[in-house]
C-alpha cells in the first residue's frame, strides 16, 4: 500500500491536510523495512590447481565481498566451456573485523570436470549484485592426459581370518543401482563384517567419486547380523551419489588397513583389504517428451502455492509463496519460472532450501517467496504455475502444478480513510503470524514525530506555494528542494526507524516525480515513473538511478530485511544524488 500527499491538493492548514497525515499513520503501521545495499563491492574467482589430469578435477571459487552488509545476493552466472562440467559444490561466508566494521565475504564453489586434454580459458564469470554485473578477469586451466594407475603386483582380497586369535573380518562395497539416470540417486554403501573390533583408529578409505555429486547420509555402527551361519557386527558407511553425466563410469575400490599386530612378520597376512571396483553406466535423459520449462529435476515432487491475503488494495504489497518439494537432489534444479501476470509488479523472489534424508533418500524443499505488488484495481488471477521433473521409476517426465489464485484488489484508500484492509479490530501480523494490535507496535509511536515533522514540511511548502507567481509553474520549480527538505527531515526524525524512513523516502520521490511531470502520483509505481521519465526525456542514467532507488524502497516495505544506520543514510544520500541527476538534466534540456 502506498499513501501519497498531494501537494497540490492541499490547501492551508484545514481537514484534507489532516486527512492526509492520518492516511500516512496509517500506512506507516503496515509497511516494514529493510532492504541492504552496498557501495563497496569487490568480486574475485580462482581455480586451483591450474593444471590437472584428464582423471581429476579442479576447483573453481567465485567470491563476493564488501565493506557493509550483504542482501538478496544471486549467484555467478558461468559461462564455461563445453570441455568441462562444472558441478555446484556450495556456498560458504565469512566475516573479518575490520576498523570500521564487519567485512563479509560469500564464496561459492564449483568442481570442474575435465572432458578432453588441452589448455582452455574459462568465459567470464558474471555476478549480478544491486543492479550492477561484475565481471571475473578469465582464468586459464591445463589439462594432461590421465595418469596411469600404479597396478599392484598382487591384488589385496576383500576378506581375512587371524589364524591366532579367530578374528575375521570382510568388507564390500556395491551400489543399489548400476544403470541410473543423470541426477537420479544411486546409494553406496560399504560395509565391513568382523567378529572383533579392530585395534585401530584408522576410517575406511573410500573413493573418490569421480563424476558424482555426493552427501552423506546416516550410516549403521555394530549392528549384530548372522551370515552362513556366523554370527558377525556389521558396520555401513552409506553416501548419496548424483551421477553428473551420462557414461559409463567406475567407482575404485574401497581400502580398509589392518593393523600391525595382525603381521607378527608372516607373509600371508595382507596389509589391507580391498572392495571390487563398480561399474555404473549413467544413462542420459531422455529427449521424447521433455517439457520446455524443465529445468534438470530428477526423483519426485510436487509444488503447491499459498498468499495469505484474498483482499488487497492497490499498491500494497502481498507475498506468493510457492513451495517445491519431493525426493531427489533439488538442488540441481534452476531457478523457478513464472508466467506472465499482468498489471502486477513481482520482484525477484527470497529463496531458501532445505535438505533431509529419510531412509537413505534424499529430500528437498524450496521455497521461492515474492513480493508481489498490484497496479490496478479489480480481480488479480495468480495463474497455475507448473514445475517439471522426470520420474526415473516411471521413466518419462511429469508435470505438477499449482491451483489458481484470485484475489480481489481494492481501489487505494481515499484521503481521510481509516479502515485497515485484511485486518480486524485494527490488529496487524507480526512475527509468525501472530496478531499485534498496531499501537503496540514500534513503528507506530516511532512514526508520531515524523508525522510531526513531516505536518511542518507540508506547511511551509504551502507558504512557498502561495508566494510563486501562477505562470512560473511553481510546482516544477520547487519540486526538487522541496524533495530534498522531505528527505532530510525524514533522515532527522526517524534515522532509527526504518519503516516510516522508506514509506517517507518513497512517498517524496512518487510526489518530486508528479510535480514535475505535472501528473498524479497515485498509483505511480517503479515501472510506471521509468515510463513516464523516459516519455518526458529525462535522461536514461538519472531515470534507472531513481528506479532503482524506488524498487529498492518497495522491497523494504513489503520484504524486509535488516539494515543498519549507515545503510539507511546510504539509500538517502543516492536519493538526493538522483534528484540532482534529474534537476541536471532538466536544465540542460532547456
Amino acid at each position: 500500500m502506498r499513501a501519497i500527499i498531494d501537494l497540490r491538493k492541499i490547501g492551508n492548514a484545514g481537514p484534507p491536510f489532516f486527512q492526509a497525515l492520518l492516511l500516512l499513520n496509517l500506512v506507516s503501521i503496515f509497511c516494514c523495512a529493510i532492504v541492504a545495499y552496498s557501495q563497496d563491492v569487490n568480486v574475485s574467482a580462482t581455480v586451483k590447481p591450474q593444471q590437472i589430469h584428464l582423471n581429476e578435477r579442479a576447483t573453481l571459487q567465485v567470491t563476493i565481498s564488501g565493506q557493509t552488509q550483504l542482501k538478496h545476493i544471486q549467484p555467478p552466472v558461468l559461462e564455461l566451456l563445453p570441455e568441462f562440467i562444472a558441478t555446484y559444490a556450495g556456498v560458504s561466508d565469512q566475516y573479518r573485523w575490520l576498523e570500521n566494521g564487519i567485512s563479509p565475504s560469500i564464496t561459492w564453489s564449483y568442481e570442474l570436470i575435465p572432458q578432453k586434454t588441452g589448455k582452455f580459458t574459462l568465459k567470464r564469470i558474471r555476478v549480478p549484485y544491486d543492479g550492477k554485473t561484475y565481471v571475473v578477469d578469465t582464468l586459464s586451466v591445463t589439462v594432461l592426459p590421465p595418469l596411469k594407475k600404479r597396478v599392484e603386483q598382487k591384488a589385496a582380497p576383500n576378506s581375512f581370518t587371524d589364524a591366532l586369535s579367530g578374528s575375521s573380518h570382510k568388507i564390500e562395497a556395491f551400489v543399489d543401482k548400476t544403470r541410473p539416470y543423470v541426477n537420479e540417486q544411486v546409494t553406496y554403501v560399504f560395509r565391513h563384517l568382523y567378529t572383533t573390533q579392530l585395534p585401530s583408529s584408522d576410517s575406511p578409505k573410500l573413493p573418490s567419486m569421480l563424476g558424482f555429486r555426493t552427501r552423506a547420509v546416516p550410516s549403521t555402527q555394530g549392528v549384530t547380523k548372522v551370515i552362513d551361519g556366523a554370527k558377525y557386527r556389521v558396520s555401513d558407511i552409506r553416501v548419496a551419489l548424483f551421477p553428473i553425466a551420462a557414461g559409463r563410469t567406475t567407482i575404485e575400490s574401497a581400502k580398509l588397513r589392518l593393523p600391525d599386530s595382525f603381521d607378527f612378520g608372516r607373509s600371508d597376512v595382507p596389509k589391507h583389504l580391498l572392495t571390487t571396483p563398480i561399474r555404473i553406466d549413467v544413462r542420459p535423459l531422455p529427449q521424447a517428451g521433455k517439457p520446455a520449462n524443465f529445468t534438470g529435476a530428477v526423483g519426485e515432487y510436487q509444488i503447491t502455492a499459498e498468499v495469505k491475503e484474498t483482499e488487497i488494495r492497490v499498491g500494497a504489497g502481498f507475498t506468493l509463496w510457492l513451495q517445491v518439494f519431493g525426493t531427489g537432489d533439488i538442488e540441481t534444479s534452476e531457478s523457478l519460472s513464472l508466467p506472465s501476470i499482468p498489471d502486477v509488479a513481482l520482484y525477484d523472489p527470497k529463496v531458501t532450501t532445505e535438505v533431509d534424508e529419510v531412509d537413505s533418500k534424499i529430500q528437498g524443499r524450496r521455497i521461492y517467496e515474492y513480493v508481489v505488488v498490484p497496479a490496478r484495481a479489480g480481480s488479480l488471477t495468480i495463474p497455475e504455475i507448473a514445475y517439471s521433473y522426470f520420474h526415473p521409476k516411471k521413466n518419462r517426465y511429469q508435470v505438477t502444478q499449482t491451483d489458481t489464485i484470485t484475489i480481489t484488489v481494492l481501489p487505494e484508500l481515499k484521503a481521510g480513510t481509516q479502515s485497515l484492509p485484511n485486518n480486524k479490530e485494527g490488529e496487524s501480523k507480526g512475527a509468525g503470524g501472530a496478531a499485534v494490535p498496531f499501537y503496540k507496535r514500534t513503528s507506530f509511536w516511532g512514526v508520531q514525530l515524523l508525522i510531526l515533522v513531516g505536518g511542518v514540511a507540508v506547511w511551509g511548502y504551502q507558504r512557498k506555494r502561495a508566494k510563486l507567481s501562477p505562470d512560473r509553474r511553481p510546482l516544477q520549480q520547487n519540486a526538487g528542494q522541496s524533495a530534498l527538505q522531505a528527505i532530510e527531515a525524514a533522515e532527522q526524525a526517524m534515522e532509527r526507524d526504518s519503516v516510516a524512513f522508506f514509506t517517507t523516502l518513497a512517498n517524496s520521490l512518487y510526489q518530486y516525480i508528479g510535480d514535475i511531470l505535472n501528473i498524479s502520483p497515485t498509483g505511480l509505481n517503479p515501472e510506471v515513473v521509468h515510463h513516464q521519465c523516459l516519455k518526458a526525456n529525462i535522461p536514461e542514467s538519472a531515470t534507472k538511478q531513481l528506479v532503482e532507488i524506488l524498487m529498492q524502497c518497495d522491497h523494504a516495505r513489503f520484504a524486509p530485511v535488516s539494515l543498519s544506520t549507515d545503510d539507511i543514510s546510504n539509500t538517502s544520500q543516492r536519493a538526493k544524488a538522483a534528484i540532482h541527476n534529474i534537476e541536471n538534466g532538466l536544465s540542460s534540456a532547456k
